[in-house]
């Protein structure tokens, strides 16, 4: 173990070997991924801003358990998320592990009648908060609920997920309940809708322009693509290196692809069966070349959005950049001999063609090509389509339906042209016949 003792000075060298420890166990990765993939660390910083809340009071009974001194750097937090992960992985043959498990796990060797109930709460939504963080599914509940009934997610509506009915409940459950909790259109039944998703309406430029749609970047994958109609706000997931890690992870954690699963759920085939997780975070990653990627015009909005965010935020991730404005090619030479600009295995296989180049088709099946996402993209799309263009200007940008524009395009030129000619045939007959009279 490489972590720091309480009080050493934090270096850049003590914050890259905890950031390696860290890819290590959560992807079975090590520094040669950490070089090739400079937005992990952005993973890792975001990471570190969520254990900034392990520094409270409240949270005390964390470092007493590690027999640590409270830090004062939420760097240090990894001494508890790493400790935290371990506990499952060394328990992960058990399929009955709950938080209440990992708990006693961690208090070995001490004495846990020493710890209030209050405490011993407090630690349970500590390691729950783990789960979450590192899965990067939600944001758990840290002051939900109060002392005598603490939550595990502030559910609005829904009925709560309290953490005593939860501690000693399988890990899978948990979230199986969470996701019901959530609400909203998690695995949502499709039987009436349509299946087709057409790249011209939900575009980030289709629906910038025509549908007045705001992008929004969030920080949970639960989140991504979720549309708020009243705001008109397109929630999308800023953090695709941590995508592009999970697909290319060596040795994945069982609680994590739990997570995953649980609460994003496939109800329809996947290219990986076996991995529904990777599958999830492929077709994240498939989600923004679709919004971003595939037209001239979403790609040049897409590095206005990019430079707002950076502007905002301080730091971006810089996979972003390139997932999103890296320019496709539709040319059968051109997607034999150019490399492509981001790994082509990051891709679901139905989008990689014989040359293992990315294939960018004009139109996607929402349960197929996006067995997690496609209700909320036919969400998006069903709204965009519903819009008028309301100035001359947006007629032309509008290009949702591509044989409609150059249909409505085509008869405008031709019938002015027409027009024009006729008018000039008119006046040259006008002319004419007044020099006749002469």
């Amino acid at each position: 173990m490489h972590l720091m003792k309480p009080g050493t000075v934090v270096t850049a060298g003590a914050t890259l070997d905890i950031h390696l420890e860290a890819i290590e166990l959560l992807f079975g990765l090590g520094t040669p991924h950490a070089q090739q993939w400079p937005g992990i660390h952005n993973v890792c910083r975001h990471m570190e801003r969520n254990f900034e809340i392990l520094l409270q009071d409240r949270f005390g009974i964390v470092w007493k358990i590690l027999k640590r001194e409270r830090p004062t750097n939420a760097l240090e937090g990894w001494h508890w998320c790493l400790a935290v992960l371990r506990g499952f992985q060394g328990l992960q043959g058990d399929e009955q592990v709950s938080m209440e498990t990992v708990y006693h796990h961690l208090v070995q060797g001490g004495n846990p009648a020493e710890f209030s109930v209050f405490e011993k709460d407090c630690a349970l939504v500590a390691i729950f908060a783990v789960l979450c963080w590192t899965s990067m599914t939600i944001h758990p509940g840290l002051n939900a609920g109060d002392d005598r009934h603490p939550l595990l997610l502030a559910s609005g509506e829904s009925p709560p997920v309290t953490l005593r009915q939860s501690a000693r409940r399988p890990i899978k459950k948990v979230f199986r309940a969470l996701r019901g909790a959530l609400g909203g259109d998690v695995g949502a039944d499709w039987a009436t809708e349509m299946d087709i998703l057409y790249e011209s309406s939900v575009n980030i430029y289709s629906l910038y322009t025509i549908g007045r749609v705001r992008v929004e970047w969030v920080d949970d994958l639960a989140s991504h693509l979720a549309f708020d109609r009243q705001s008109r706000t397109l929630s999308v997931f800023c953090l695709p290196t941590f995508c592009a890690s999970n697909i290319l992870q060596t040795r994945p954690l069982q609680v994590l692809s739990q997570a995953f699963s649980e609460i994003l759920p496939s109800r329809y085939y996947t290219d990986s069966p076996s991995n529904e997780a990777a599958s999830l975070h492929r077709e994240v990653l498939l989600s923004y070349r679709l919004l971003f990627g595939q037209s001239s015009r979403s790609r040049k909005l897409a590095f206005k959005l990019l430079e707002q965010l950076e502007k905002s935020s301080g730091e971006i991730d810089p996979f972003l950049h390139t997932i999103c404005s890296a320019s496709g090619t539709q040319s059968r030479f051109l997607r034999r001999c150019a490399k492509s600009s981001f790994p082509v295995e990051l891709l679901p296989m139905s989008n990689i063609d014989l040359h293992t180049s990315p294939v960018e088709p004009d139109t996607y099946s929402a349960r197929n090509d996006f067995p997690h996402f496609g209700h909320r993209l036919l969400v998006v799309q069903q709204y965009n389509l519903k819009q008028q263009p309301s100035r001359v200007r947006d007629l032309w940008r509008d290009r949702r339906n591509p044989l409609q524009w150059y249909t409505f395009w085509a008869v405008l030129w031709l019938g002015g042209i027409s027009t024009l000619l006729s008018v000039v045939q008119i006046a040259i007959g006008i002319v004419q016949t007044y020099y006749s009279a002469m």
